[in-house]
């Protein structure tokens, strides 16, 4: 027998139509936002796994371009360094072929200085140069973990930190404490002086090219580090896209049946509360 005063058709279609209104908000947000999970609200483990997952990924974003910088500024020692070799072979090619005049060789020589110094000046990124002084240059090029043994108040854990690894830099210059300091002594005085120029000349030139070498072969290691770290980086990202985005056009067929199911809810609704009344009827 029907109650007036408890009609339950109606609060159970009130209630699906309240699920379906939540669940219909919930799927629009979905396709607005394009995610699942857009706070600690929605799943607090996945967004606080995602968040780390974030800042890891901005983290191999900021070393690989820190890399980059790196990568171009060995570009520009390595450029110096071999425009530095083509200098020297052109002054021992002047000697070789030039008539033993001690005054057009000094010129040459000191032609070739000057411009060697200039291509060493150039040879600069950022205040960076390669090829100006001695010592190394830290470079980060991504991270690494280690492990800390367990205490007696605290467990085993990993510690993750970033990992550099130390490029040499060449000083190429002419003066006393640069690999071609010998350039301005050559000497052109009589053949011996002469040959023994060549054969400083020729010392010179492998330093020069092993440098260029050298700067070349770092190039190509810190490109290997920074496709690797694009690789994780890459991984982070799929993993992140994994956890939080929303499929979109499961969302949209999803949205299509709840507003159907919204419109039968509504009618529902609306034939229940029609009940009372018709009790009601009988007593007219």
């Amino acid at each position: 027998m029907s109650d007036i005063s408890i009609p339950t058709g109606a609060m159970m279609a009130l209630y699906n139509l309240k699920k379906i209104n939540a669940d219909l908000v919930s799927t629009q947000n979905e396709i607005s936002t394009g995610r699942i999970v857009n706070g600690p609200k929605d799943n607090s483990a996945v967004w606080t796994q995602t968040e780390k997952m974030k800042f890891e990924h901005a983290g191999y974003d900021v070393i690989n371009r820190q890399i980059g910088a790196a990568e171009a500024s060995l570009s520009v020692g390595r450029a110096a360094a071999e425009n530095i070799v083509d200098v020297l072979e052109d002054l021992k090619a002047t000697i070789s072929q030039t008539s033993p005049d001690e005054g057009d060789l000094i010129a040459a020589r000191d032609a070739a200085k000057t411009q060697i110094d200039d291509l060493i000046k150039m040879a600069s990124v950022n205040g960076q140069s390669w090829v100006f002084s001695n010592g190394n240059e830290s470079v980060t090029v991504g991270f690494q973990t280690t492990t800390v043994e367990a205490t007696d108040t605290t467990p085993e854990r990993e510690v993750r930190s970033q990992f550099t690894i130390n490029i040499a830099k060449k000083n190429l210059r002419t003066i006393s404490t640069g690999a071609l300091f010998e350039l301005a002594n050559l000497s052109f005085t009589d053949p011996d002086a002469t040959t023994a120029s060549q054969s400083e000349l020729d010392i010179m030139i492998e330093d020069v090219r092993n440098a260029a070498s050298y700067f070349g072969e770092n190039e190509a290691r810190l490109a290997r580090y920074k496709e690797l770290n694009t690789t994780v980086s890459n991984s982070l990202q799929k993993g992140i896209s994994s956890l939080i985005d929303a499929d979109l056009e499961a969302a949209s067929s999803r949205l299509q049946a709840l507003q159907v199911q919204q419109q039968l809810s509504i009618q529902a609704l609306s034939i229940a509360n029609r009940e009372p009344q018709n009790l009601l009827a009988l007593f007219g």
